[in-house]
């Protein structure tokens, strides 16, 4: 799961070269609106489009393009396109498949079957207005299938090492990482949903690492030769490695997610922490206000000058700051009123364990303040739709946990957010 060249950085003025590398397929039972949908995609900066001519009665099936990438239902004009859709399956072993929401029903239910027979990817729907928004939007999930499945997105490439290099420029300490090697730390994502809408707005990364005969371990199995800070920031490195990829590839599914990066508060007394981790973040092309830290572990007061010098960097960069595991013993008062937090992690474990009226009220009074401060409040540890319930009363802005999905490696999460519904 580790970098590897991507084929869309992408930007609006370089999106129409990037978009005429797809091959599309329309069906649509009337020529006027074939003639307006080609024009959309053209204007899009899309080249190579087929309409099946509707009177055509093809003896033997010819493959449109040597490579297919999107097939768009609009409409059928007959039972003989449902048939060239099945070819189309048949002979080539991936595509994308957009619907419109006004496709006739005996068609919807026939192209619906052939799609989930041939293990092809729904990417959702559109209005009958073929809004260019919303169509933008799906071809842009498409490009996103394209890439993943012409490359291994996570498979080791040139990009991982120039983001190491980054990354241990000009460090406090250079380690050898005897204890932690990259190939057996993990990362893992947990989605974050909003409680209003119900739908995915944040993910957050979990690095676990294996041991080949103990599996995973925390930080306190290592060699005591190996200092503490030194295997959080070997944690730490190893999880954005792996996960920096899949975060700019998913920015074409939903720019507005935002990823929380784990990060231990000994990190922040290393004196080049956050101009590494902005130079690596801009080198990939990750917007840095779709990014928080999320910081765990005891923070030093008095603050040092690193410290300072980290946190004011990030802030002045739109990184975002979470405070975790608040309501835990290791995330006092003092912490909070001393640095710019954009949010905090609610441990849920108190007031969902034996509930009670007074413990509704404390969790009440938490959010009050937290929302008073311009702090969004994320819960975790939900394990059930109960709890959920109880937390959305409560005020929580959005919740994650085993209730909605566990960790789960990066591979499940694309599955999960090129799903054309994402709420839980």
């Amino acid at each position: 799961m580790t970098p590897e060249p991507c084929l869309f950085t992408l930007k609006i003025d370089k999106e129409s070269l990037v978009m005429n590398t797809l091959n599309v397929v329309i069906f649509c039972a009337s020529p006027v609106k074939t003639k307006a949908l080609t024009g959309l995609l053209k204007a899009i900066g899309i080249i190579n489009i087929h309409a099946p001519e509707n009177d055509s009665e093809p003896t033997s099936f010819t493959p449109p393009f040597v490579e297919l990438d999107v097939v768009i239902c609009d409409s059928f004009n007959s039972l003989k396109e449902l048939s060239y859709l099945r070819d189309l399956c048949e002979y080539f072993s991936f595509f994308s498949v957009i619907e419109s929401e006004k496709l006739e029903k005996p068609m919807k239910w026939g192209a619906s079957n052939l799609v989930t027979h041939y293990k092809k990817h729904h990417l959702g729907r559109y209005e009958d207005d073929i809004s260019k928004v919303k169509i933008h939007s799906l071809l842009k999930k498409a490009l996103t299938l394209k890439d993943i499945a012409k490359n291994n997105v996570f498979k080791s490439g040139v990009e991982q090492e120039t983001l190491k290099q980054i990354l241990h420029k000009d460090m406090d300490f250079q380690p050898p990482f005897q204890d932690v090697q990259a190939d057996r730390v993990t990362a893992y994502f947990q989605p974050q949903y909003c409680a209003l809408t119900k739908t995915i707005t944040g993910i957050e990364v979990i690095a676990h690492w294996s041991h080949p005969a103990y599996d995973r371990l925390s930080t306190n199995h290592f060699k005591h030769d190996t200092p503490e800070h030194i295997v959080h920031w070997a944690l730490f490195s190893c999880a954005l490695s792996n996960a920096i990829q899949l975060h700019r590839h998913t920015l074409n599914i939903d720019p507005t997610i935002l990823y929380t990066y784990i990060i231990d508060a000994s990190l922040l007394k290393s004196r080049h922490f956050a101009s590494n981790v902005l130079e690596a973040l801009k080198i990939f092309d990750i917007p840095l206000h779709t990014i928080a830290l999320e910081i765990s572990g005891k923070v030093d007061t008095p603050m040092s000058l690193e410290y300072i010098d980290n946190i004011t960097t990030l802030m002045n960069c739109q990184v975002g700051l979470s405070l975790g595991n608040f309501g835990a013993s290791d995330s006092p008062f003092d912490i909070l009123a001393d640095m710019p937090f954009t949010q905090i992690k609610l441990n849920t474990n108190f007031a969902l364990t034996n509930s009670s009226i007074k413990k509704n009220q404390i969790i009440s009074s938490i959010i009050s303040m937290a929302k008073s401060l311009h702090l969004k409040v994320i819960a975790n540890e939900v394990e059930t739709e109960k709890q959920f319930a109880q937390l959305q009363h409560l005020g929580v802005d959005a919740a994650q946990g085993n209730f909605f999905h566990p960790p789960m490696t990066g591979e499940k999460l694309l599955t999960l957010l090129l799903d054309n519904t994402t709420t839980y």
